[in-house]
């Protein structure tokens, strides 16, 4: 029984840190963007 609730447990955590993931993904995504049109403002822009 205690076997089933580490797994619980395991897989809760690792579905929580996903979704922490996944945030933060889309922050620095954001950050990204904000920084990417900040610099095509001040003419500077990325070579692909």
């Amino acid at each position: 029984m205690s076997n089933l609730l580490d797994t619980i447990g395991l897989s809760y955590t690792m579905l929580s840190d996903h979704k922490t993931l996944e945030i933060e993904q889309t922050q620095l995504l954001k950050r990204q963007t904000s920084l990417n049109s900040f610099l095509s403002y001040e003419g500077i822009t990325e070579s692909e």
